[in-house]
């Protein structure tokens, strides 16, 4: 939890330390719920340095343990989080397929709330990518 405080602080790498101590504790417990959401972390941290490759890896791990545990809801978080590294290495168009996946799952589970999240990171990759027209459909 000192890992969570840390991240909403701003304190990334203090988030980092706390994180990479709990990962082990996680995986010796063999509690997945845990381990993904302290791997988010990890990826959230990583991707505010711009430390991209290790984002998306930490954030692949995050989707298998999500798909392992049939965490739709994560699943769907874990996408969304690979488009917002892509968007930051100024990949648009397969931040888009991410955001597209993402926005898709929301709307199975009808999580109205989590298809708002997922529309803004959309309709600023499609702006981005000079799919306006896309844009003004999002809006």
């Amino acid at each position: 939890m000192e890992g969570l405080r840390s991240i909403r602080k701003s304190d990334f790498q203090t988030a980092i330390e706390k994180a990479m101590q709990a990962l082990p504790v996680w995986r010796e417990l063999g509690d997945v719920y845990w381990e993904a959401d302290t791997l988010a972390m990890l990826g959230s941290a990583h991707n505010h340095f711009a430390k991209f490759d290790r984002a998306i890896d930490y954030y692949s791990q995050v989707l298998v343990l999500r798909r392992q545990i049939k965490d739709r809801a994560g699943e769907s978080n874990a996408i969304s989080d690979l488009g917002a590294v892509c968007f930051g290495q100024n990949k648009y168009e397969q931040a888009l397929v991410y955001h597209n996946q993402a926005l898709a799952i929301k709307r199975e589970l009808q999580d109205r709330a989590g298809e708002a999240r997922v529309l803004y990171p959309a309709a600023n990759a499609n702006f981005q990518a000079g799919h306006y027209a896309q844009v003004l459909i999002l809006a």
